[in-house]
């Protein structure tokens, strides 16, 4: 009996993702909204996935409401991070305290807080650098190969055999590995997002004192908090990422696109939230942010 494997969310991520698991001959489930309903609401969805290479697959998905227990060995978060631990908690009223659940959403915050929440069960944080695209309802696009690392939260220390499958790496110091993912969505998804631009174009000489500027400010608010790293080697690792997905549209830029709340609260918002505590100024990574509050977000009235 093959393998099955849970995904929380159904966007490009989650999307990417069946597909990547379906390569691997693990089976996905897709957990949508909870659900009133009887477990007959489940379904059998077909997915269309265009690969890098640009050839197209085709396959069957089940989906089915978070809060009809399934079987899997794993479970997959990949959610927006404003919805990340309401999405979670109708899993985790059913699943085994034993099996994983690895949140990789962007941003940070939740992944602390539901850990904290539910400590007697295993919980993992991840990174992914992969782009993808959503092109339909049930078909996506990916648009680059990026790195895929987690690490333990709570529970078990061993690297869960689907994500070593998926090729992931263990991360041994995951607040450090969420900080990198952090600073990089930090200065991609907030700039492509204002600019309306795919990740590549930020490679090109226009952006990169900018870029400078946003990673200067980055490094002295790592070496508030204990991350030791320099303002060059944070600039290298953006770029190394935009080259890598250069052809992406970030999801940030997605959502704007789409008039969806975007997930820069739980980045530059977060980002700021810590500078703050710290005493520390971040000009330009506060007047990049407030610009994209006023031009793109919704009233807080209109995003619940």
């Amino acid at each position: 009996m093959a393998e099955t494997v849970a995904l929380i969310g159904a966007g490009a991520m989650a999307q990417l993702y069946a597909g990547l698991l379906q390569q691997q001959g693990i089976t996905p489930v897709l957990l949508r909204r909870p659900s009133a309903a009887t477990p007959t609401s489940s379904h059998c969805q077909s997915h269309q996935l265009q690969w890098l290479d640009g050839h197209h697959s085709q396959h069957d998905v089940v989906h089915q409401p978070s809060n009809f227990p399934c079987q899997p060995t794993a479970v997959l978060l990949l959610t927006k991070a404003q919805h990340a631990i309401a999405a979670a908690t109708p899993v985790l009223q059913w699943l085994p305290q034993h099996i994983p659940l690895i949140l990789l959403h962007n941003g940070m915050g939740p992944q602390h807080a539901l850990a904290a929440r539910y400590p007697q069960h295993n919980i993992w944080a991840g990174s992914v650098t992969d782009g993808a695209v959503r092109l339909g309802q049930a078909q996506v696009a990916q648009r680059g190969v990026g790195v895929r690392a987690a690490g333990a939260l709570t529970g078990q220390t061993q690297l869960p055999e689907c994500l070593r499958r998926l090729g992931f790496q263990q991360a041994d110091n995951i607040d450090l590995l969420l900080w990198h993912k952090l600073s990089v969505n930090a200065v991609i998804n907030l700039l492509c997002a204002r600019d309306r631009i795919s990740n590549g174009v930020l490679l090109t000489p226009p952006y990169q004192a900018e870029i400078n500027a946003l990673c200067t400010e980055l490094a002295q608010l790592g070496q508030a908090l204990g991350f030791r790293e320099t303002a060059p080697q944070c600039q290298q690792r953006i770029l190394t990422v935009a080259k890598a997905t250069a052809s992406n549209r970030c999801s940030t830029l997605q959502d704007v696109e789409a008039a969806r709340p975007t997930e820069l609260a739980n980045i530059s918002g977060y980002v700021l939230q810590q500078a703050q505590q710290h005493g520390l100024s971040l000009p330009h990574h506060q007047r990049s942010y407030q610009h994209h509050q006023a031009a793109v977000e919704p009233p807080l009235s209109q995003s619940h």
